[in-house]
């Protein structure tokens, strides 16, 4: 679950949280969480941490690579009357071949006589979600991540 502190939002608790007894709110907290913007201080924060404050130096670039392309068109169905989200769908496609050449050269060159698919298999172990998810994780990134996280509802 995304969290937001509260002294970086404008108003709190947001309006549609507030319901009476005649009009029953139709209010998803989840929902909410997901659609509020990080604090500048945390992206400033994650830029320094990954060596990036140097040679980014705007924020909303920080924040265009912390948004994945599921999230503009679930960000615009809430807010049709905003601006659309800029997302990072043609980051993702350079730094997936970036990491997946860097990865190989790098076997390639420390293991060369590996089978091509022994050598595939260990690109994708060292270029794969579950690791750029354990390193996005260690650089503190998670929380930073916009993407449409769909709602999970279970019956009890």
């Amino acid at each position: 679950i995304a969290s937001t502190p509260a002294s970086t939002l404008s108003h709190f608790p947001p309006r549609e949280a507030l319901f009476s007894a005649t009009q029953p709110a139709n209010f998803s907290p989840e929902v909410w969480a997901n659609l509020q913007r990080p604090p500048s201080s945390a992206l400033s924060a994650f830029a320094h941490r990954a060596g990036l404050s140097k040679v980014v130096q705007s924020e909303e670039d920080i924040l265009q690579a912390c948004t994945h392309q599921s999230f503009p068109p679930f960000y615009a169905s809430h807010n049709p009357g905003q601006a659309s989200v800029p997302s990072n769908a043609n980051l993702s496609v350079l730094g997936n071949s970036l990491l997946g050449l860097f990865a190989a050269e790098y076997l390639h060159a420390s293991y060369p006589h590996l089978p091509t698919r022994v050598l595939k298999a260990a690109v994708s172990a060292y270029v794969g979600p579950m690791t750029c998810a354990s390193v996005a994780k260690e650089m503190g990134a998670t929380p930073l991540l916009r993407w449409n996280r769909p709602v999970c509802i279970t019956n009890l």
